[in-house]
Parts: structure tokens; sequence; C-alpha cells
């Protein structure tokens, strides 16, 4: 009964009188009664000819400025002849959560952007890295080149055999670092392959020490190395 008395009641009636069942008085509810009267007989007059209303985007300016948003439902109402005498409306105030949405949408396109842009450093460092690489290899590939051409010289004592050497194996771990810096890109990119191959601990163990056996020299530092 209190819903027949409710959705039989007219529009300027609804407006002129304070909604205590909702809670909402006139005043707060519409900002400008004509408006809110017009809006109202819009939706009634569809509902009326049978139409189903659903608005889940309903914003509402309040009295006092603020703005709102409902989940608005407008239903006609049927009787046993299937005669629509009446239309029955529910509203969900969902300003909050569409709050809660906003909020997360903004932080979502903030994440992309901040994804894209790391996407693009990456690229671009990976570039970089790849050119480096080239103009190290060309100045390492003559440095290695002329070792092995004075390697083969037989004038040269047992000691300055040894420094060509020790520059030919200096060369070659840097240029493997080089390789290792270009591998760390690629594990950055998922494209690293990994493969399995004999080596001799040997020459790992005397790079190790040419590596910084003349640093020790330096500071006065014995390093020496035996292998059984």
């Amino acid at each position: 009964q209190g819903i027949a008395n409710a959705i039989n009641t007219t529009p300027e009636q609804i407006v002129g009188k304070d909604d205590l069942e909702v809670g909402f008085p006139k005043a707060q509810i519409f900002g400008n009664p004509d408006k809110g009267i017009q809006g109202f007989r819009q939706d009634e007059e569809a509902v009326l000819a049978g139409k189903t209303i659903h608005n889940p985007y309903d914003p509402a300016i309040f009295a006092d400025k603020s703005v709102h948003i409902f989940d608005t439902l407008k239903i006609p109402l049927r009787d046993e002849t299937n005669h629509i005498f009446a239309t029955l409306g529910f509203a969900r105030d969902i300003t909050e959560r569409t709050k809660i949405e906003r909020a997360l949408l903004t932080a979502k396109k903030m994440a992309e952007k901040a994804q894209i842009e790391a996407e693009t450093a990456n690229h671009a460092k990976g570039t970089f890295l790849a050119n480096m690489s080239h103009e190290l290899r060309t100045p390492l590939n003559g440095i290695l080149g002329y070792a092995q051409i004075l390697a083969r010289d037989k004038t040269l004592n047992e000691k300055q055999q040894e420094g060509i050497d020790i520059i030919q194996r200096s060369g070659e771990y840097l240029l493997t670092l080089i390789n290792d810096i270009l591998d760390l890109s690629k594990i950055e990119a998922g494209k690293q392959e990994i493969t399995e191959e004999n080596f001799y601990i040997h020459d790992l163990v005397r790079n190790i020490f040419d590596a910084y056996s003349f640093q020790a020299a330096q500071k006065g530092v014995v390093f020496n190395y035996e292998i059984s």
C-alpha cells in the first residue's frame, strides 16, 4: 500500500514536500525544482508507455552544489489485465564507488604510461649498448690484431713475448666482457639462450690471474697461483 501511494503521487506533490522515507528534504534533492519536475515527467511518460529505463550513471546536483551519482531504474507496473497503472523507481547512490572506480582508472592509466616509458627507455638502453659495443670492438680488434702479429715475431725475448701474451689475453677478456654486457640486454628482453659446453678451467684461472696481477704488482702485493 505504501508503494502504491508513492507511485501514484504526482510529480508536483513529490517535489512539493519532503521525502521523509528516503531522508532527503526537497531543498537538498532538487537544487532546481523546475528542472527536476521536467526530468521526472519525461521519464514518467516513457515508463507509462511501457519502457523500462535503466541509467547506471545518473548525476544529480544537490542544493549545496554537491554532485551525487545514482544508479537508477524505472519500470512500469502492470495489473492482471496487463494494463500499466503506475511506475516504480529505484535509485542507489554510487557516488563513493564512482570515485573509487575513477581513481583506479587513473592509476591504471598512469601505470600503463609508466610501463610504456620504461619499455621505451629499455629499448633506448639496448640500442645504446649495441652501438657502444660496436665502437669498443673496433679499436679492440686493432689491438688484438697487432698483438697476434707481434706474437709471431721471432726476435722477441721471453719477457717481451710474455707481455704480448698478456695483452692478447686481456684484450680477449675485454671482448668477453663486452659480449656479457650484450647478453644482459638479451636477458632483460627474454632472449637469452643458455648452452652447455666444455671449457678449460686452467685458461679461466690464468685469465683471471693475468687481469689482476699487474694491479697487484703496482700495490706491492704478491699474487701467484698454482695448478696441480
